[in-house]
């Protein structure tokens, strides 16, 4: 049963609602709700899940509300329409669920799900030479200031933050066992000490963690599509090139989503999210040099979640781009010429030693 499950609960209560559950823990996960009808809680609860051939049953508890309100008056109205406890029943049918939700304080209905961890390999929008990747990005960008750019080695690899890649998906158990622990040893180390109850300090510990290799719901982009380049071909081997697939890049327009999504400030936020952030880069050496930008998601399959929305805004936000992985050497030895190299990118020793590595080796 462990994976991402997304879908809708209909009945007394009209909602989205997401089952999150650790591959390490595949039958005890976290169910998020988001109400339809704003004056009712959005909350999360512990799932407990027990699976017998396709039949499906569950236990709710430990209710926990997430209130977009700051009224203290209206906070404690909303905690007392929480149930203590709800049960789930359902068959399971490949990658969806059907079944029947009922709570303590008689609200119940149906709900129907779909698994969103499947993997898919998603096409690229345009295939294109490297000379002529670089008129086009410079083109798009002079067009729109705001866009971001991502590059993968391989363009068979989905855009999926670095937490999600361990086996987890349940964003309630990260951000109550682990971020304090993630915190408590950065302070030591720092001699700064974050705020977890502040949006801004909360995402800024996140993002130097992920720069240093702490898995995260994070993923990085750079708001230069030549930076996004030397990080895609940075991968390909130097002499084996020819034979590697082709590199990808990302292109994503922002300002286009969040005209119509919301921006989501806390990882505990139960709404099923993309989101794109600038932090602040302290203690964070490598942030400003690759022209750093960061989007947070809870949704394990970010293709799919930013394709369903493609379609039913009717507006393309992401473009994939494949450029042959032959393009290597060329594209590197003119990004050199640009200054993006690994000793800009990471400031340091290794950084120096790697590109001197890439120039004269």
């Amino acid at each position: 049963m462990w994976g991402q499950w997304l879908g809708r609960i209909e009945g007394t209560n009209s909602a989205i609602i997401m089952f999150s559950i650790d591959e390490d823990s595949p039958f005890r996960g976290a169910l998020s709700v988001s109400e339809d009808d704003p004056t009712k809680p959005s909350f999360h609860a512990t799932l407990e899940i027990k699976q017998n051939a396709n039949i499906i049953t569950g236990t709710l508890n430990q209710f926990t509300l997430f209130s977009f309100n700051s009224d203290p008056a209206i906070k404690l109205k909303e905690q007392k329409q929480l149930p203590n406890a709800g049960t789930i029943e359902g068959v399971l049918k490949g990658l969806h669920i059907e079944g029947t939700w009922k709570m303590d304080i008689g609200t119940n209905g149906t709900f129907s799900l779909d698994k969103l961890d499947t993997d898919l390999q998603f096409d690229n929008d345009r295939t294109m030479e490297w000379d002529e990747f670089k008129v086009w990005a410079l083109s798009e960008k002079n067009r729109n200031p705001n866009l971001i750019f991502r590059g993968h080695k391989d363009s068979t690899y989905c855009l999926k933050t670095s937490l999600h890649r361990t086996g987890r998906r349940n964003i309630n158990r990260y951000s109550q066992v682990d971020i304090p622990v993630l915190e408590r040893h950065i302070a030591n180390l720092t001699g700064r000490a974050y705020r977890l109850d502040d949006a801004y300090e909360h995402g800024e510990l996140l993002y130097l963690a992920q720069h240093h290799g702490f898995p995260t719901p994070l993923l990085d982009w750079t708001e230069s599509p030549f930076i996004a380049a030397f990080f895609a071909f940075d991968g390909v081997p130097k002499n084996q090139n020819d034979k590697e697939k082709p590199v990808r890049i990302f292109m994503f327009d922002p300002t286009a989503w969040h005209e119509k999504h919301h921006r989501v400030l806390f990882v505990d936020d139960p709404r099923p999210s993309f989101s794109v952030h600038i932090f602040r880069s302290r203690d964070n050496k490598r942030a400003l040099p690759q022209q750093s930008v960061v989007t947070f998601s809870n949704i394990c399959d970010i293709d799919g979640f930013v394709n369903y929305y493609r379609d039913k805004d009717k507006v393309k936000y992401l473009l994939r781009i494949d450029l042959p992985a032959k393009n290597r050497n060329v594209a590197m030895k003119e990004l050199q010429y640009m200054g993006i190299t690994a000793a800009s990118m990471f400031p340091g020793l290794d950084g120096m030693c790697a590109a001197l590595k890439e120039k004269y080796f």
